[in-house]
């Protein structure tokens, strides 16, 4: 059986909120964490790199493992695009259903943005977790831990429906950020107790990403991106594993839509 380009994205971590050009600093908001998210915002579909996908079982043997070239300055269908499926080069076949994926990966983005520019929700992070979107409260960031190089954050999480909406509490979101960049070096989202994702089946967690300066004069981007999960069906045993994301060899880059002089709004979906 072929690796489906679906597979390839598993590991669930989407931001959406303020982009390039709109006001961060926000009263209450912590003014370092806010300059973090800024920066993070601020480089996003802006590098190409090579990326391998890992999924490994609780032995540590691999079971799936994808290399893919991501390069937003091509044409959408050509924006994802495989260079290895299990050790090997991509089929016809295989090559054409990623061409499609990263098409529909790129409409989706276009058609978020068209969205949110109609109804103004410039102001509203999204953090995309294993069932649902919720919003991260920015402005209520709590100060866990901090040293003379960097300060952690611990930012609450909110149920989509506006300030009234209850808290979420089997998630957890904790960034580190670095005092002199004022941008991001880890963040942590950390299940805090099993959670429902389907008919029977129940999932634990934790998700790891890793931020380095890939280049000087930008800000640090998420480079290594591993979610260690446990999975519980109704019946049977327990199953954990790991997926990875590794990327390497970057290239600073010119969005594809700003390549053809389109006038868009903000991107405000953020693809780790």
């Amino acid at each position: 059986m072929s690796l489906s380009p679906r597979w390839i994205y598993r590991v669930p971590i989407l931001l959406a909120g303020l982009a390039a050009g709109t006001t961060a600093l926000a009263t209450g908001r912590p003014p370092l964490l806010a300059a973090a998210f800024q920066a993070f915002l601020d480089g996003q579909q802006r590098w190409a790199y090579e990326e391998t996908v890992s999924s490994f079982k609780a032995d540590g043997s691999l079971t799936e493992e994808a290399v893919i070239r991501v390069d937003p300055s091509q044409p959408y269908a050509k924006q994802r695009v495989p260079v290895k499926i299990r050790g090997t080069s991509p089929t016809e076949q295989q090559l054409h259903d990623w061409a499609k994926a990263s098409e529909a990966i790129a409409q989706r983005r276009l058609k978020l943005r068209e969205t949110q520019a109609v109804t103004g929700s410039d102001r509203d992070f999204r953090l995309q977790l294993i069932n649902r979107e919720v919003s991260p409260l920015l402005d209520e960031a709590i100060l866990v831990a901090e040293d003379t190089r960097t300060v952690t954050f611990e930012i609450p999480l909110r149920e989509l429906g506006g300030p009234t909406a209850a808290l979420v509490d089997d998630h957890q979101l904790i960034v580190q950020v670095n005092r002199e960049r004022r941008m991001f070096e880890h963040a942590t989202i950390r299940q805090t107790k099993m959670v429902h994702v389907g008919v029977g089946k129940y999932s634990d967690g934790i998700v790891e990403v890793e931020f380095v300066k890939a280049d000087a004069p930008y800000p640090t981007i998420p480079v290594l991106l591993t979610r260690t999960k446990t999975n519980k069906p109704l019946f049977g045993p327990k199953r954990t594993g790991r997926d990875q994301i590794d990327r390497r060899d970057f290239k600073h880059v010119t969005p594809y839509e700003e390549r053809l002089k389109v006038k868009l709004g903000p991107l405000r979906l953020l693809d780790f």
